[in-house]
């Protein structure tokens, strides 16, 4: 958002934003996934900064108004901070005493799925200089090798109910790459 104030005096300006969790790619993978939940108090440390996303950002919607104060022949420029997050998904099948990943129809490639979310953080700065692009950086979690069970079940031979949510979120076992 930016305000030009030409006037001789201080001119007050009011800005509604909002935080929240939106899915943008993969909503029907995140519908079987509580990825609120997951990035509720995660921290993502860029530079020498460390967010952690509070439950408002990430369960919750807030909208938030603000006052801002543009001096007399001045510009301001209002920024709210976005984290786009992508998220990669594998299945997991808890059945006959053992942790299975999820397989491909007739073989034993992993599915997968990809979730793409933004979280638009309580975080903004209003500043009197325009600020140009943006800033990518690129994590890789710590726990994903963790998180893929011993063994891989084909995906004729995962259990009756964890076919067809998979089918459910458009997971059909054709996967090969």
């Amino acid at each position: 958002m930016h305000w030009k104030n030409t006037s001789e005096a201080s001119v007050e300006y009011t800005k509604s934003y909002t935080s929240q969790l939106i899915v943008t790619t993969g909503k029907e993978f995140s519908a079987g996934a509580s990825l609120s939940a997951a990035f509720q108090g995660i921290g993502v440390t860029v530079d020498a900064s460390t967010k952690t996303f509070s439950s408002k950002e990430t369960t919750s919607s807030e909208t938030k108004e603000i006052k801002i104060d543009v001096p007399a022949n001045s510009e301001i420029w209002f920024y709210q901070r976005k984290y786009v997050l992508s998220t990669d998904m594998t299945f997991i099948n808890d059945a006959w005493g053992s942790l299975w990943n999820a397989g491909s129809e007739g073989g034993y490639h992993i599915q997968h799925g990809k979730v793409v979310s933004e979280i638009w953080a309580e975080d903004y700065i209003t500043t009197s200089t325009k600020l140009e692009g943006s800033q990518n950086k690129s994590f890789t979690s710590l726990t994903a090798a963790g998180l893929l069970a011993g063994s891989t079940r084909q995906f004729g031979n995962l259990t009756e109910k964890a076919r067809k949510t998979l089918k459910g979120m458009g997971i059909d076992g054709s996967q090969k790459d």
